[in-house]
């Protein structure tokens, strides 16, 4: 599990509170064993396989914290995230980012790909 502490301190982040991070982290942490199950999933050369494999929760936890926020009228459209010293921007019209079924699906899995290798073939 990765704490809260980590992802404030270490990763940067500051967009999930810290009676959500549970709910956000345990999300994060059953789609990247999803992408472990489906794809090869390595990490880059000289990283530290444990700190790279946080960052990617932290990602894919801001990345899900966000389009939650989307989805409930909270926040508008992110038109950019920044991950590791986290940096999010909202737009003020519609469409700055892909909110289908598969626009979300390739927003976090660019969130984990920023810290770990995955391969959707055989390498």
């Amino acid at each position: 599990m990765v704490t809260y502490t980590f992802y404030g301190r270490t990763f940067g982040g500051s967009s999930i509170l810290q009676q959500d991070w549970v709910y956000y982290e345990g999300r994060a942490e059953s789609k990247l064993k999803q992408y472990e199950r489906d794809y090869t999933v390595t990490v880059p050369e000289g990283e530290d396989p444990v700190e790279a494999r946080a960052r990617a929760i932290c990602a894919l936890a801001d990345v899900m914290a966000s389009f939650d926020a989307i989805g409930s009228g909270a926040a508008g459209p992110v038109s950019s995230i920044k991950t590791g010293e986290v940096s999010v921007s909202y737009a003020l019209g519609s469409g700055a980012i892909d909110l289908s079924e598969k626009g979300q699906a390739r927003a976090l899995y660019e969130a984990a790909r920023q810290y770990l290798e995955i391969y959707r073939g055989v390498r």
